[in-house]
């Protein structure tokens, strides 16, 4: 039984950790962003390492069923429909459309854990939702990693405090 705790995606690369249970955690902003887009009628919300790749991702969909969405040092992506705010995916911006996301710390980390499954989001929005699942499926596997998206690379105390209190909520 084993819970292991990065405070970055630093060093972890698509793969690595395929096939685990996975909580990533950026409270501040994304992961409360794709809560809210989902609870707010998004179809979906996809991950972009970069605003060049959400870009690249979109290229060749309906414009009519997509949503670009994201920042860069926290400010809005220019082209962008969306910044990466809970505020901006309101059910008349997301509802019934798939959000491409990028963002300076918090879609880097999914992107960094992409073969997890499941992979959970959590922030402060959904944490006692979160911390059930994980309960649920640690008590099934034995294992599960949490995923500190961090601040420009660097440790971020909002998200450590946030992973220590599902450490100890899943045991």
């Amino acid at each position: 039984m084993r819970v292991d705790v990065y405070f970055t995606p630093s060093g972890l690369s698509a793969g690595d950790l395929s096939g685990r249970a996975v909580i990533v955690i950026d409270v501040l902003r994304a992961t409360t962003t794709i809560v809210t887009a989902i609870a707010n009628g998004a179809k979906a919300v996809v991950p972009a390492a970069t605003s060049e790749e959400a870009v690249r991702l979109t290229a060749n969909l309906e414009r009519d069923g997509i949503v670009l969405a994201g920042e860069r040092r926290l400010l809005k992506v220019e082209g962008f429909n969306l910044g990466n705010s809970p505020r901006e995916v309101t059910a008349e911006a997301v509802a019934g459309k798939t959000v491409f996301l990028a963002t300076t710390n918090g879609t880097p980390a999914l992107v960094a854990v992409q073969g997890a499954d499941p992979v959970l989001v959590a922030g402060a929005i959904n944490f006692t939702a979160v911390a059930d699942r994980a309960r649920a499926v640690f008590r099934d596997r034995g294992d599960l990693a949490i995923v500190c998206a961090g601040r420009e690379k660097q440790f971020a105390l909002e998200d450590a405090y946030t992973a220590g209190r599902l450490a100890k909520a899943v045991k």
